[in-house]
């Protein structure tokens, strides 16, 4: 059973399941779904550092300046853990 508030690729991603997130963006999962709290799929894929994911989801064209009910985008989350990875793809995405 999935919380309300959130959708099953949330949930994937948030348990860090990047495989099966993959398959669920390719069988036509939305990538643009947001929680209760406003995370996007991205920020999820960014705080759990699933660069794979990351990638699928820019490619989707998701937006990476959708912000969470705290004013803060995927990028600002990717700087506070120092990940240059993601910054790298985050900034090359926009």
């Amino acid at each position: 059973m999935v919380a309300a508030g959130t959708t099953v690729l949330l949930r994937i991603i948030q348990i860090d399941w990047s495989d099966l997130a993959l398959e669920c963006l390719s069988r036509g999962a939305d990538p643009h779904a947001l929680d209760a709290r406003r995370y996007s799929a991205l920020h999820w894929a960014v705080i759990k550092d699933q660069p794979e994911v990351v990638t699928a989801l820019l490619e989707l064209g998701v937006d990476t300046e959708v912000r969470t009910v705290n004013d803060l985008c995927p990028l600002d989350f990717a700087w506070r853990c120092h990940n240059k990875r993601m910054i790298r793809l985050l900034e090359l995405g926009r």
